[in-house]
């Protein structure tokens, strides 16, 4: 027996038009309708194809309602701890109340927009509203007990304003069913324990029972998505799922607190499904930020033009070290990645506290809309990568999307001007013309005359090297743009000065103009400082960390921690006496590159040496990173270590030793804090072992850790 299509039209007409909260909760027409469409049901069209006649209803601006439901704001979901007062839980139960008013009025409106639907389905959505009216009327009397009258707190418009111009019953259920309502299986089974908790069996008992109903009608959206989606053979539910979710809208919004795995289940989603949305961040509304990791932006720049092609090894080690651009970003961002992390890892990461945002493969985005891009390094590789995504960046006041859009404006990369600020023939030239203009640091940080040179010939450069020898110095080669210790050659003696050398010094002239020549200085530790340049030259300098590389210069860890307890006595005073005018450097450098037009994050590695009599120097400005480092990741790591512990960051070599063993020995061990979970003890690692074949990251707490990290395995190239 069906619904008769007035009845159906005069009920939907009420609930979305009428004035009254009578109106709202008028009862729906008998008989009551079957939730399952019958097989051999008439099919409706995915969405109205061009030239097809609209709909004769017109959607309203706004539903009808009664003047004191008309207040539209924003106001703040309280905080489960406050759920021990009465009239907190009286607002709690406001914000579901509005929703399901919401969910009503949209569905009402779903109704009437499409009579041609199947019969079958509109007779489950009129079920679906009684429900949703039973859930509001519990609401509205348990609200009067606890205090709370419902339009005292603004109401939201935003289920309205996604869903009022919504162009097929389809979407709708792929909008309301599937995302606005599967979060409430969350929302509606965390509130009901937590009113529980305080002891409020009565409101406990409203929210259990929206709970059980809420998943029917996840499941009636779920019959009709899965019939009338093309390609549902070839196709799962997720990918279908992600590909026909409109924009903005992201499948997170499909979550709630507490993932509800069980209840999803019962629903009729994959397990497929289920599990790509448990780890699943993407957008609630802030356009994302697309991330990429491309270390190699050096090279890329010494080369001139997009195309750059990284050895296989180099390609290897990008592949493991992606993944931690999550520790930069926020769960809303996309990390663009040549192959996605395993999704148990990224479920692993989850439950340990850091947020994991989306990754995708490739650059095939379907986002309407972006904050910005944030590559590892600015470069002409990344600029051609995001240029056709201009257009979809977004003003934003907390971001760089503005200066993102005149960057990639630009007609190629040199004509950015950044590339210079990658070289380290600008940072000697630099800390040259500092030390000249401060010639009261140079006891502290040496004479102008202990600065590399750039050379333009392979006779100035040898003639560098040979003024160095002659004064007692052995010397050091650096190609202008190599990052991570490549590009790095000695020179002790005339011995060394060999013609694969020579060949080296005129090929890096002849490929990037010149070389740098330096003194080889007796060092004794590396110390980093990190920076951001914002809008308007602002300069905010974060911490200095202790820093260790190899015997080829190449990244092996940070010491996390401000107390850099690694240090000697002497070292340590001596560092502490530096440090204030260190940091009036740094300041000054960030300065040179916002006057050349750069925002962003950058890094000065600096190093802490000996003179041959054994008194200590500092060099300040060994090389500068205008980008992304792996000092800046260390820095965002360290918040997620217990303070006041030793803990390191350690890169330790893939395919030596057993990373199993290792955290068997020295388990994670989290506790929670105000600001989320943190490391107390043991190892964690921080890229996927299982599947690393270059190198594995690993964060120790703790001092038997940091002593397993530091010597149980060789360390890594990076």
């Amino acid at each position: 027996m069906s619904l008769r299509t007035d009845d159906i039209e005069t009920f939907a007409r009420r609930i979305l038009l009428g004035t009254t909260l009578a109106d709202k909760l008028a009862p729906a027409p008998a008989p009551a309708p079957e939730l399952v469409p019958r097989a051999g049901e008439a099919e409706i069209l995915v969405a109205r194809p061009p030239g097809a006649a609209p709909a004769a209803f017109t959607t309203p601006t706004f539903p009808g309602r009664p003047p004191e439901l008309l207040f539209i704001g924003n106001s703040r979901f309280p905080a489960a701890r406050l759920l021990g007062d009465p009239n907190v839980r009286g607002q709690v139960l406001h914000f579901f109340a509005n929703h399901e008013l919401l969910a009503m009025e949209l569905m009402a409106l779903v109704l009437l927009k499409f009579p041609g639907a199947p019969p079958a389905f509109r007779a489950g959505l009129v079920h679906t509203i009684e429900e949703e009216q039973t859930h509001m009327s519990l609401y509205l009397e348990r609200m009067q007990e606890l205090g709370v009258e419902f339009g005292e707190l603004p109401l939201t418009d935003y289920f309205w304003n996604g869903l009022k111009d919504v162009r097929s019953p389809l979407e709708f259920v792929i909008q309301m069913s599937l995302t606005f309502e599967q979060a409430n299986l969350d929302f509606s089974r965390y509130y009901r324990d937590e009113v529980a908790r305080h002891g409020d069996e009565r409101t406990a008992a409203i929210l259990d029972r929206v709970y059980r109903e809420e998943i029917g009608h996840v499941k009636h959206g779920l019959i009709w998505f899965n019939r009338w989606r093309e390609n549902a053979a070839n196709e799962s539910d997720w990918d279908a799922y992600k590909r026909l979710l409109p924009p903005p809208l992201s499948p997170r919004r499909a979550k709630g607190v507490g993932f509800c795995a069980e209840a999803r289940r019962q629903a009729g989603l994959s397990e497929q499904f289920i599990r790509e949305l448990e780890i699943h961040a993407g957008s609630k509304g802030r356009p994302p930020v697309v991330w990429v990791y491309n270390p190699s932006c050096d090279a890329e720049i010494a080369r001139g033009a997009p195309g750059y092609q990284p050895p296989r090894a180099v390609q290897e080690l990008t592949d493991d070290l992606a993944p931690l651009l999550m520790l930069l970003s926020r769960d809303a961002d996309m990390i663009h990645v040549r192959q996605r992390p395993r999704r148990e890892w990224l479920k692993f990461m989850a439950e340990s506290g850091f947020a994991v945002p989306e990754f995708v493969e490739g650059l095939d985005l379907r986002e309407p809309k972006f904050s910005g891009f944030e590559p590892w390094g600015w470069s002409p590789d990344v600029l051609e990568m995001f240029r056709p995504l201009r257009e979809r960046i977004v003003p934003r006041h907390d971001g760089r999307s503005l200066w993102h859009r005149g960057l990639l404006a630009q007609p190629d990369f040199r004509s950015t001007g950044l590339g210079e600020f990658f070289s380290k023939a600008w940072s000697a030239a630099f800390l040259r013309q500092w030390l000249q203009g401060h010639p009261e640091t140079q006891a502290l940080f040496g004479a102008p005359a202990a600065v590399g040179i750039a050379a333009v010939s392979e006779a100035a450069a040898l003639e560098q090297v040979q003024a160095l020898w002659a004064a007692g110095e052995r010397a050091v080669l650096k190609a202008p743009w190599g990052t991570s210790g490549n590009q790095i050659k000695r020179a002790a003696s005339p011995a060394d000065l060999s013609e694969p050398l020579r060949g080296w010094i005129r090929n890096c002239i002849a490929s990037q103009g010149r070389i740098v020549v330096e003194p080889w200085l007796d060092k004794c530790r590396d110390i980093s400082i990190q920076m951001e340049i914002r809008a308007g030259g602002e300069v905010k300098l974060h911490g200095a960390r202790e820093f260790w590389t190899d015997e080829r210069w190449q990244y092996q860890g940070t010491v996390l921690g401000r107390g850099f307890w690694r240090l000697p006595p002497d070292e340590l005073r001596f560092l502490n006496e530096i440090l204030p005018v260190w940091r009036r450097l740094a300041r000054d450098v960030g300065v040179a590159l916002a006057a050349g037009g750069y925002q962003g994050p950058a890094g000065i590695d600096a190093m802490l040496w000996r003179t041959r009599a054994g008194e200590l120097r500092f060099k300040p400005l060994g090389e500068l990173n205008p980008r992304w480092t792996m000092g800046r990741v260390a820095l965002a790591l360290e918040n997620h270590a217990v303070p006041g512990e030793r803990a390191v960051w350690r890169f330790l070599r893939a395919g030596v030793g057993d990373p199993a063993r290792l955290e068997s020995q020295f388990p994670p061990r989290f506790v929670d804090a105000e600001n989320g979970r943190r490391l107390d003890r043991g190892v964690f690692f921080t890229n996927d072992p299982a599947t690393a074949t270059a190198v594995f990251t690993v964060l120790a707490v703790g001092a038997a850790a940091v002593t397993a990290a530091l010597e149980g395995f060789p360390t890594a190239r990076v």
